[in-house]
């Protein structure tokens, strides 16, 4: 980059430019227009001087699909003071080779490629910051800012043998935190990458719904994990696991039994298989066969407006959420009796310190409740006798899950029971609530 000679000359002129001219700035979105400034007391001495930063993007290794990144001029560069507040927001294009003048101190640069939507088709979102300093009278001509990929990539896949007798009008539905994107055959021709953005911390919490017609039967399955944010890449592969005719009590009807595998590719390249993630449902008695009782603990999904549903997959709710809530109730069978009955609240934004301040708690000790027993009663949930040396009871969430709704996201109920035998299981009911 061209050296500027007359420092002392151009610092000058730079004050006089921001004292005389206050440049027209653009909103991107990213930043409020209160926080947002045009010069502030950067114009008081002693002063240096940004050079124009470098800017660089890692592209996506192994890429599934040709994707797209914006081009380095469209890039967002965000200026911060140590204490965080903003002092510019401009298009790299923008920024002249004359650098920007600004007052001693420590800053923080930041880079973004767009502004990220909670899901959106091929479109990764680039990200990168670093922090820098200005000393008095000099130019900073060292300052470079790489960015990485900060959403996540999902693709969707199917095996040869299931593509090869799979309809063409199929559907898978992906939601991560709050977005949601719906893959059709003309998503896997194209082969188009879905991007999730979801803000926070810990891991994330995915579901996907299949619904088509495999071999002229229709079919639904439903599948759900987590993976960490170091998780760059997100491959789901539908795969078939039988056809076949199967024995109920109206006779022979034909049957279609699907699995899936998931793989996750990791910042550092790590690559994570996991095989078989739908578990084999249990056969319905023949006639004249009784269902076989459960042995030991077992947690359920009861009742999800009106059906069962499998308590290893995710329920979602819409935000709009009636004030008398949705039905949601989980079984809980224990033969010996229960001697133990906690759940804890594990959420992306209904976090102990919200609960802490509506007076209620993220870890519901329904055998002790304690200090809490008044509001876990007002939520209709069972306390102390009603728990103790029961064989079956139900964890019923419906009045809870308004509360749901003011706080959309993914929130994990962690239920862990224990007998009178000291045989314990814990189970975790995932619920999804979107705007």
């Amino acid at each position: 980059m061209k050296k500027i000679t007359a420092l002392t000359s151009l610092l000058a002129a730079g004050l006089i430019l921001f004292a005389s001219c206050d440049r027209e700035r653009i909103d991107y979105g990213l930043v409020d227009d209160n926080t947002a400034t045009t010069g502030g007391d950067e114009a008081d001495g002693p002063f240096g001087i940004l050079a124009k930063p470098g800017l660089s993007y890692d592209s996506d290794v192994a890429t599934y699909a040709a994707t797209r990144s914006a081009g380095l001029d469209d890039y967002l560069i965000g200026l911060y003071k140590e204490d965080g507040t903003q002092i510019d927001l401009i298009r790299y294009g923008d920024i002249g080779d004359d650098g920007r003048v600004l007052r001693v101190g420590r800053y923080r640069l930041t880079a973004s490629s767009h502004t990220p939507q909670a899901a959106e088709w091929n479109n990764p979102w680039y990200y990168g910051e670093t922090p820098f300093d200005i000393e008095e009278n000099k130019i900073n001509d060292k300052v470079a800012v790489r960015c990485t990929q900060n959403n996540l990539a999902v693709a969707v896949d199917f095996e040869p043998d299931l593509l090869a007798i799979l309809d063409n009008d199929y559907t898978v539905q992906v939601e991560i935190g709050e977005g949601q994107l719906t893959y059709t055959r003309t998503q896997y021709d194209q082969n188009t990458l879905g991007y999730f953005y979801a803000p926070g911390e810990g891991d994330i919490f995915w579901a996907a719904f299949f619904n088509g017609t495999v071999d002229g039967q229709p079919t639904r399955q439903q599948i759900s994990g987590s993976f960490s944010r170091e998780t760059q890449r997100l491959v789901i592969t539908f795969k078939l696991k039988s056809t076949d005719m199967e024995l109920t009590r109206g006779g022979a009807t034909p049957s279609v039994r699907l699995d899936a595998s998931v793989t996750r590719i990791e910042r550092n390249e790590n690559i994570i298989i996991e095989e078989e993630i739908i578990e084999e449902e249990k056969p319905e008695p023949g006639p004249g066969e009784e269902e076989p009782q459960p042995q030991g603990v077992t947690v359920f999904g009861k009742d999800f407006n009106g059906a069962p549903f499998d308590i290893k997959g995710a329920v979602t709710l819409l935000g709009d959420i009636p004030d008398e809530g949705v039905p949601v109730v989980v079984g809980i069978n224990a033969p010996a009796g229960v001697q133990v009955l906690y759940v804890d609240i594990v959420s992306e934004t209904l976090s102990p310190d919200v609960l802490k301040g509506v007076g209620f708690t993220d870890h519901i000790d329904l055998v002790h409740p304690g200090e809490f027993k008044e509001q876990i009663m007002g939520f209709e949930f069972p306390v102390e006798d009603e728990v103790v040396g029961q064989t079956a009871l139900d964890f019923d969430i419906t009045r809870f899950t308004p509360m749901l709704g003011i706080y959309p996201g993914t929130h994990r109920f962690v239920l862990h029971v224990e007998d009178s035998t000291g045989n314990g299981v814990t189970e975790t009911l995932t619920i999804i609530v979107q705007k």
